[in-house]
């Protein structure tokens, strides 16, 4: 495994660590809210949905049932398959990029005393909250890059559809990788019927 893949595989896993404290930050700033009925200064009154943690739960859900199987096993997968293409997960990154983001903008603008608050449960449930969406997002944003370049400079290299390949980071000075479908037959012989086709190899 070279440099870049590494990355990208320290990537997913720091996102999906903060994706599930996320959910499990969110799931417990939610009880809290349904179960007090005292005015902390962000909300009122006992049994309140708070609207940004709702989603948080959903985005730390849907990341753990999504991105954990799409990297460790799609990605890792020899055989293609269009959910190991580089197009997809970018897609895919990218969606919860957004989401994280929403979420983490949400706590930081309804929310904007939590740096202030302090002696309550709540409080401290609240500000790991916005903490740990914040590094979601900062992970996916690194991420989201590193496809993009890997896209970009595998593209430039003579990969002209890598973006529709699985994420290879083909060596300087080496010959790209050539698709296991689609290709282009093997080149035939000027004299065909008399010497056999001349072999195809795949690096």
């Amino acid at each position: 495994m070279g440099a870049i893949e590494l990355a990208r595989t320290i990537l997913y896993s720091v996102f999906l660590f903060c994706a599930f404290l996320t959910f499990i930050l969110a799931a417990a700033l939610t009880g809290k809210t349904e179960s007090y009925s005292h005015d902390f200064g962000f909300y009122t009154g006992g049994g309140y949905y708070y609207a940004p943690a709702a989603e948080l739960i959903a985005a730390g859900i849907l990341a753990l049932l999504v991105v954990g199987p799409l990297h460790f096993f799609f990605h890792r997968r020899e055989a293609p398959s269009i959910f190991s293409t580089l197009i997809v997960e970018i897609i895919v990154v990218f969606v919860f990029w957004m989401l994280f983001l929403g979420g983490a903008a949400a706590m930081a603008s309804q929310l904007p005393g939590l740096s202030t608050c302090s002696g309550f449960a709540i409080c401290d449930i609240a500000s790991a909250l916005e903490a740990f969406a914040w590094l979601g997002w900062i992970s996916l944003t690194a991420l989201l890059g590193l496809l993009i370049f890997v896209t970009i400079t595998e593209t430039t290299k003579g990969r002209k559809t890598a973006y529709n390949e699985r994420f290879t980071v083909t060596e300087k000075g080496a010959i790209p990788p050539v698709q296991q479908q689609g290709g282009n037959p093997a080149p035939m012989s000027e004299n065909a019927g008399q010497y056999r086709a001349e072999p195809s190899y795949t690096v």
